[in-house]
């Protein structure tokens, strides 16, 4: 089948979940959720559809994105009909609303001002723990060809070295970089999170493997300013603070404590390395598609206020 084609049935797809999901009478007992079934059998079209073409993923994402967006509003018995199904315009419209995060009139972390320690992490955490889930499959796509790549080409976190990436690399060359470590807690829901995912070359990816973050004074690797030891692994000046955020957030994010030697070198990076335009931009990036934001992107004075992560 021609790659149109394909295209096609997977836009027939995602409507076919929209229409199903209208025609559900929200208070009528069931014995299964059509829109589920439906949305999870346009998810494996999907799947299979970018197997096939590898080369139509960026119009792939596009159109997961719209079929989670209506099953979402499937699931609210007070949707209305042109909530359920709207138009492409709208959805861009939105969009665009999105990306200009005003953190005056709609920062999801007003009324923090008095918090701090634990209570704090703990208002915090509601706050963020409402992201759509994605299967780490999904996420690696959009990291590579949506959200990290810039004009076709995208950067490895800790070396700096950029490569031209229209499809999905192979992973000899470059990989996904699980900021907090699978190993010590990055599973489930966690693994595909795309706050701390990143793209890497994949030599650095091994090199650092599931190692702390640390400073590193006799390196045996080194490069693009990253170092490493063999038991810790330094990040670059230029990136530090972005990956001592993404450490932050997922402490928060998912209870997980961050050894006290460790939270002191990422404080450190934080304050180093501020927020600059790119990453806020990427955190609004993420927003758009998981729907849940960096606070400490949007707000780097609360590190200040949480003691110990």
């Amino acid at each position: 089948m021609h790659t149109r084609s394909w295209i096609f049935s997977a836009i027939f797809a995602t409507f076919l979940t929209a229409s199903i999901c209208v025609a559900a009478e929200p208070n009528a007992p069931q014995q299964a959720d059509p829109c589920e079934r439906v949305h999870k059998e346009a998810g494996r079209l999907l799947e299979s559809i970018e197997s096939a073409h590898p080369d139509s993923s960026p119009q792939l994402i596009k159109i997961r994105e719209r079929l989670e967006y209506l099953y979402r509003r499937s699931q609210s018995d007070s949707a209305r009909m042109d909530e359920v199904v709207p138009s492409i315009e709208a959805m861009e419209r939105t969009a665009s609303k999105r990306k200009r995060f005003n953190r005056r009139s709609e920062d999801p972390f007003t009324g923090l001002d008095a918090m701090s320690n634990e209570s704090l992490v703990q208002e915090l955490n509601k706050r963020i723990s409402v992201n759509t889930q994605f299967e780490y499959s999904a996420s690696r796509r959009i990291v590579f060809l949506t959200l990290d790549n810039l004009d076709g080409f995208v950067e490895c976190v800790y070396t700096g070295r950029s490569e031209h990436v229209t499809q999905m690399p192979n992973d000899k060359d470059m990989n996904i970089e699980h900021s907090w470590p699978q190993s010590l807690g990055a599973t489930g829901i966690a693994k595909a999170d795309l706050h701390h995912l990143f793209p890497t070359d994949s030599k650095a990816n091994s090199t650092r493997g599931s190692l702390p973050f640390g400073i590193v004074n006799n390196p045996n690797w080194e490069e693009g300013g990253s170092k490493c030891d063999g038991d810790k692994f330094q990040v670059r000046p230029s990136f530090c603070g972005n990956i001592a955020r993404a450490q932050f957030y997922f402490s928060v994010r998912y209870n997980k404590p961050i050894p006290n030697e460790v939270e002191k070198v990422l404080k450190a990076w934080h304050k180093a390395d501020p927020v600059d335009a790119r990453e806020l931009q990427r955190n609004n990036k993420v927003d758009e598609i998981q729907h849940n934001r960096n606070p400490f992107i949007d707000h780097p004075e609360f590190v200040d206020r949480i003691a110990d992560f």
